[in-house]
């Protein structure tokens, strides 16, 4: 037990938690002081608390940054259906999609259809990680094409859709890296047309009229391999990829179409292995870079020792070609044996319109008072683009068209992310699910 010092002046301790979804805050105090001017000891006999609440600036350890809950979830009443996806694009909900999925759209105004849903990503492990109370109402984009208030064989609802797996901005080594979602293999998102009232829809976002302080002609891509197929111990959270035994090398294409080659591009591996001392030896290359590096040597014969070890490896280098192989050998030999993690690559491309659907973002364009203008090459009159920053609120950019040129003009002070889509290749969703009202569950 900690040994408490009585001091000249009573200190108030303050402990703010949650306990049953309910926020509390504890005080606790010695309530003896030494009277600095005699020397000798009093005893607090009687006292009268206020509380005030402090908004600190990063929202924490303040009673106005505890969560409340809302009181049952959205799922409670209705009829729900669950639809999966696996990657960041927009997807498209036909009427016949809908129909199969179970909805009776022959009596559904398409202005009672909503979307629910939180976005990819895996919850955080701390209890005091953020995450939403209850599924988030998606902005979508309803076509209703005869204007009619039925929903017509020729409707259509596009939205925006996260794969599970995210990525996110390191500041130190100015790279981005992947968080693989370990617990599940897709995103949900919920469709009902039974709440009340009418339902969020993509909003219209104007293109700044403040003048640029810089043009966006090329953009941040990146890629990652990463296989979940082998579990060492049957214990804990990390799975492996694929083995370094009889099978020495493996080569893994990442396509990065327009690249920039006069940008770095950013490549990392992470491996483990189990062998002696001096441990295991890997040799990598990028096509125009190559590196060996070693993983520990554990000691095989114990019992109830360190089983394998892990290591990692990055390269940086000007690409040659928008194709870049990663080949990764173990050129120690047997008996050591290796399992690739993952290998995960930063490239930069021009924004220049590939494909049917392009998500693109510009840490170069960051700053404090930057407004940046974007450019994107290779374009049309049926191109869109929709920013969807905050995938909850996603907005239609407004642009003009110069030439084959889409642009638009937005302040840059904190990273943005579009996605351009020519309105003719959707993505579909993967699997489809009718829910109850009386037992609806994520």
């Amino acid at each position: 037990q900690t040994k408490k010092i009585v001091e000249n002046d009573i200190k108030i301790e303050v402990t703010v938690s949650i306990q049953k979804k309910r926020p509390y805050a504890y005080f606790q105090f010695i309530p003896i002081r030494k009277n600095k001017l005699t020397g000798g000891y009093e005893k607090l006999v009687s006292f009268s608390l206020k509380a005030t609440p402090i908004m600190d600036g990063n929202k924490k350890n303040s009673l106005h940054a505890l969560r409340y809950y809302a009181p049952n979830s959205v799922l409670a009443n209705g009829d729900w259906y669950k639809i999966s996806v696996t990657a960041d694009g927009v997807y498209k909900m036909n009427y016949s999609f809908l129909k199969k999925l179970g909805l009776g759209l022959d009596s559904i105004n398409p202005n009672k259809i909503r979307l629910f849903g939180n976005g990819g990503g895996q919850l955080p492990y701390a209890n005091a990680g953020f995450r939403y109370d209850d599924l988030q109402e998606n902005a979508i984009d309803v076509h209703d094409l005869n204007n009619n208030n039925i929903f017509d064989s020729t409707d259509y609802v596009l939205f925006y859709g996260q794969t599970q797996h995210r990525w996110k901005y390191n500041s130190t080594d100015k790279k981005f890296h992947h968080n693989l979602n370990i617990y599940s293999d897709s995103t949900y998102y919920f469709v009902t047309v039974d709440l009340a009232g009418t339902g969020k829809r993509i909003t219209s976002q104007s293109s700044s009229v403040v003048f640029p302080t810089n043009n966006v002609n090329t953009f941040d891509d990146y890629q990652f391999h990463e296989v979940e197929g082998e579990n060492l111990l049957q214990s804990g959270r990390v799975w492996l990829g694929e083995t370094f035994d009889i099978l020495t090398s493996y080569t893994k294409p990442f396509p990065f179409p327009n690249i920039v080659k006069t940008s770095n591009a950013y490549a990392k591996i992470d491996v483990a292995a189990r062998c002696n001392t001096p441990g295991t030896n890997f040799n990598w290359s990028t096509g125009n870079a190559s590196s060996t590096f070693n993983v520990t040597g554990v000691d095989v014969t114990a019992i109830d020792g360190v089983y394998y070890s892990e290591n990692s490896d990055t390269l940086t280098f000007l690409p040659t070609s928008g194709s870049i192989s990663v080949i990764v050998s173990k050129t120690t030999p047997s008996p050591a044996i290796g399992w690739l993690n993952y290998i995960e690559l930063n490239a930069r491309r021009d924004l220049s319109m590939t494909g049917g659907q392009m998500v693109f973002r510009d840490m170069n364009s960051v700053g404090a008072g930057k407004v940046s203008q974007f450019n994107i090459s290779n374009t049309s009159a049926t191109l869109q683009v929709w920013e969807v920053t905050d995938r909850i609120n996603v907005k239609l950019q407004q642009d003009i068209l110069v030439g084959n040129s889409l642009q638009f003009v937005l302040p840059t002070d904190s990273l943005r992310e579009f996605i351009a889509f020519n309105g003719q290749s959707f993505l579909s969703d993967r699997k489809s699910t009718r829910l109850n009202s009386s037992h609806a569950n994520i």
